[in-house]
Protein backbone atom coordinates (compact mmCIF):
# COMPACT_ATOMS: atom_id res chain seq x y z
CA UNK A 1 0.00 0.00 0.00
CA UNK A 2 1.56 3.33 -0.97
CA UNK A 3 1.25 5.61 2.13
CA UNK A 4 0.03 9.26 0.95
CA UNK A 5 2.53 12.02 1.59
CA UNK A 6 2.46 15.92 1.76
CA UNK A 7 4.28 18.51 -1.31
CA UNK A 8 5.07 21.77 -0.33
CA UNK A 9 5.86 24.50 -2.87
CA UNK A 10 8.20 25.99 -0.47
CA UNK A 11 10.20 25.02 2.76
CA UNK A 12 10.88 28.52 3.95
CA UNK A 13 8.11 30.80 4.18
CA UNK A 14 7.68 34.73 4.44
CA UNK A 15 4.78 36.45 4.60
CA UNK A 16 2.92 37.95 1.99
CA UNK A 17 4.37 34.36 0.00
CA UNK A 18 2.07 31.92 -1.96
CA UNK A 19 1.63 28.49 -0.99
CA UNK A 20 0.95 25.74 -2.29
CA UNK A 21 -0.12 21.95 -0.48
CA UNK A 22 -0.41 18.62 -2.67
CA UNK A 23 -0.57 15.50 -1.78
CA UNK A 24 0.93 12.41 -3.68
CA UNK A 25 0.59 8.45 -2.50
CA UNK A 26 -3.32 7.91 -3.23
CA UNK A 27 -5.07 4.61 -4.78
CA UNK A 28 -6.29 6.17 -7.75
CA UNK A 29 -7.67 9.39 -9.13
CA UNK A 30 -10.99 8.08 -8.55
CA UNK A 31 -10.49 8.68 -4.64
CA UNK A 32 -11.34 12.15 -2.99
CA UNK A 33 -9.02 13.39 -0.78
CA UNK A 34 -8.21 17.26 0.85
CA UNK A 35 -6.07 19.27 2.92
CA UNK A 36 -6.35 19.84 6.34
CA UNK A 37 -5.05 22.06 9.11
CA UNK A 38 -4.53 22.54 12.59
CA UNK A 39 -4.02 26.29 13.38
CA UNK A 40 -4.13 27.76 16.90
CA UNK A 41 -6.07 24.69 18.31
CA UNK A 42 -8.22 24.37 15.35
CA UNK A 43 -8.79 21.70 12.58
CA UNK A 44 -10.19 23.15 9.25
CA UNK A 45 -9.90 22.79 5.84
CA UNK A 46 -6.91 24.03 4.66
CA UNK A 47 -9.58 25.72 1.30
CA UNK A 48 -11.89 28.26 2.05
CA UNK A 49 -13.25 28.36 -1.12
CA UNK A 50 -15.61 25.84 -3.05
CA UNK A 51 -12.59 23.70 -3.99
CA UNK A 52 -12.79 21.81 -1.11
CA UNK A 53 -10.90 19.05 -2.27
CA UNK A 54 -7.45 18.35 -3.98
CA UNK A 55 -4.39 20.61 -3.39
CA UNK A 56 -4.62 23.48 -1.23
CA UNK A 57 -3.79 27.14 -2.14
CA UNK A 58 -2.82 30.50 -0.69
CA UNK A 59 -1.95 33.44 -2.73
CA UNK A 60 -1.15 34.91 0.09
CA UNK A 61 0.45 33.73 3.49
CA UNK A 62 0.21 35.06 6.55
CA UNK A 63 1.91 34.43 10.21
CA UNK A 64 -1.43 33.23 11.03
CA UNK A 65 -1.77 30.29 8.89
CA UNK A 66 1.32 29.07 10.06
CA UNK A 67 0.04 25.72 11.77
CA UNK A 68 0.02 21.22 10.89
CA UNK A 69 -0.73 20.47 7.52
CA UNK A 70 -1.88 17.08 6.26
CA UNK A 71 -3.60 15.31 3.67
CA UNK A 72 -6.80 12.38 4.09
CA UNK A 73 -9.00 10.89 1.88
CA UNK A 74 -12.66 11.55 2.03
CA UNK A 75 -13.57 8.48 4.48
CA UNK A 76 -10.95 9.60 6.14
CA UNK A 77 -9.42 6.03 6.30
CA UNK A 78 -5.94 6.95 4.54
CA UNK A 79 -3.96 10.38 5.63
CA UNK A 80 -0.53 11.36 5.84
CA UNK A 81 2.28 12.42 8.02
CA UNK A 82 1.32 15.86 9.40
CA UNK A 83 3.98 18.86 8.38
CA UNK A 84 4.72 21.92 10.49
CA UNK A 85 4.54 25.12 7.81
CA UNK A 86 5.50 28.12 9.58
CA UNK A 87 5.21 31.26 7.99
CA UNK A 88 7.93 34.31 8.88
CA UNK A 89 6.02 37.47 9.53
CA UNK A 90 7.59 40.89 7.77
CA UNK A 91 8.58 42.09 11.12
CA UNK A 92 10.67 39.00 11.77
CA UNK A 93 12.49 38.94 8.49
CA UNK A 94 15.47 41.21 9.56
CA UNK A 95 15.52 39.17 12.16
CA UNK A 96 15.44 36.33 10.39
CA UNK A 97 18.19 37.52 7.75
CA UNK A 98 20.41 39.08 10.28
CA UNK A 99 20.45 36.08 12.78
CA UNK A 100 23.79 34.70 10.85
CA UNK A 101 26.97 36.35 11.30
CA UNK A 102 30.42 35.48 9.65
CA UNK A 103 33.13 36.80 11.71
CA UNK A 104 35.84 37.98 9.15
CA UNK A 105 38.37 40.90 9.73
CA UNK A 106 38.01 43.98 8.32
CA UNK A 107 41.55 45.12 8.11
CA UNK A 108 43.79 43.89 5.75
CA UNK A 109 45.62 41.00 6.83
CA UNK A 110 49.33 39.91 6.34
CA UNK A 111 50.13 37.30 3.74
CA UNK A 112 51.15 33.76 5.93
CA UNK A 113 49.28 34.79 8.88
CA UNK A 114 46.21 32.23 10.43
CA UNK A 115 42.93 33.59 9.82
CA UNK A 116 40.19 32.47 11.63
CA UNK A 117 36.22 32.78 9.97
CA UNK A 118 33.69 32.18 12.19
CA UNK A 119 29.59 31.44 11.79
CA UNK A 120 27.49 32.26 14.26
CA UNK A 121 23.80 31.01 13.70
CA UNK A 122 21.71 33.01 16.79
CA UNK A 123 18.65 30.97 16.11
CA UNK A 124 20.69 27.69 15.91
CA UNK A 125 22.11 25.35 18.77
CA UNK A 126 25.57 26.30 19.65
CA UNK A 127 27.27 23.52 17.50
CA UNK A 128 25.75 24.05 14.30
CA UNK A 129 27.62 23.03 11.19
CA UNK A 130 28.62 25.47 8.72
CA UNK A 131 29.14 25.58 5.26
CA UNK A 132 32.08 28.83 3.99
CA UNK A 133 31.96 29.76 0.52
CA UNK A 134 34.55 32.13 -1.24
CA UNK A 135 33.04 33.74 -4.62
CA UNK A 136 29.97 32.06 -4.62
CA UNK A 137 31.78 28.42 -4.43
CA UNK A 138 32.41 25.88 -1.44
CA UNK A 139 35.32 26.12 0.60
CA UNK A 140 34.80 24.16 3.25
CA UNK A 141 32.27 23.05 6.39
CA UNK A 142 32.85 22.76 9.60
CA UNK A 143 30.72 21.33 12.94
CA UNK A 144 32.30 24.16 15.33
CA UNK A 145 31.13 26.90 12.76
CA UNK A 146 34.48 27.75 12.21
CA UNK A 147 37.39 28.22 9.43
CA UNK A 148 40.96 28.79 9.71
CA UNK A 149 42.82 30.03 6.99
CA UNK A 150 46.69 30.66 6.27
CA UNK A 151 46.24 33.44 3.98
CA UNK A 152 47.58 33.45 0.50
CA UNK A 153 47.23 36.49 -1.68
CA UNK A 154 44.86 33.66 -3.24
CA UNK A 155 42.40 34.20 -0.73
CA UNK A 156 41.42 37.55 -1.18
CA UNK A 157 38.27 37.97 -1.94
CA UNK A 158 34.19 37.73 -1.04
CA UNK A 159 33.38 35.19 1.53
CA UNK A 160 30.22 34.10 3.22
CA UNK A 161 28.82 30.92 5.74
CA UNK A 162 25.51 29.25 5.82
CA UNK A 163 24.27 27.74 8.44
CA UNK A 164 22.69 24.04 9.05
CA UNK A 165 19.77 25.92 9.19
CA UNK A 166 19.93 26.96 5.67
CA UNK A 167 20.27 30.51 6.99
CA UNK A 168 22.96 32.63 5.07
CA UNK A 169 25.38 35.89 6.54
CA UNK A 170 26.06 38.59 4.44
CA UNK A 171 29.15 39.19 2.46
CA UNK A 172 32.07 39.64 3.63
CA UNK A 173 35.32 41.11 1.98
CA UNK A 174 38.90 39.70 3.09
CA UNK A 175 41.74 41.68 2.23
CA UNK A 176 45.14 39.89 1.29
CA UNK A 177 48.57 42.24 1.72
CA UNK A 178 51.71 41.24 1.52
CA UNK A 179 55.34 43.06 2.22
CA UNK A 180 55.89 44.18 -1.80
CA UNK A 181 51.94 45.85 -1.36
CA UNK A 182 53.29 47.70 2.01
CA UNK A 183 56.50 49.03 0.56
CA UNK A 184 54.73 50.44 -2.66
CA UNK A 185 51.87 52.23 -0.56
CA UNK A 186 54.26 53.61 1.83
CA UNK A 187 56.34 55.22 -1.27
CA UNK A 188 53.10 56.38 -3.22
CA UNK A 189 52.22 58.28 0.15
CA UNK A 190 55.78 60.22 -0.01
CA UNK A 191 55.76 60.71 -3.45
CA UNK A 192 52.68 62.71 -3.02
CA UNK A 193 53.67 64.17 -0.17
CA UNK A 194 56.64 65.49 -1.74
CA UNK A 195 54.80 67.45 -4.60
CA UNK A 196 52.35 69.23 -2.56
CA UNK A 197 50.92 71.65 -4.37
CA UNK A 198 52.48 75.32 -3.17
CA UNK A 199 49.79 77.61 -1.50
CA UNK A 200 51.44 81.16 -3.39
CA UNK A 201 49.62 83.72 -0.66
CA UNK A 202 51.87 82.61 1.61
CA UNK A 203 55.06 83.52 0.05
Amino acid sequence: MTVPHIILSKQQLFEYDTLTVNCEGFFNKVIKWRVLRNVSGQTTPCNTNSELFGPCHIPVAYPKDSGEYWCESRDPERRSESVYINITGSEDISLFLLAVLLQCPHRPVMKGTNVTLICTDKMAAPNHTALFFKDGETIGNNSSGKLTLKVSKSDEGVYKCRSSEGRESEEQWLAVRGEDGIQHNSLVRTIRFLFLPIDKTLM
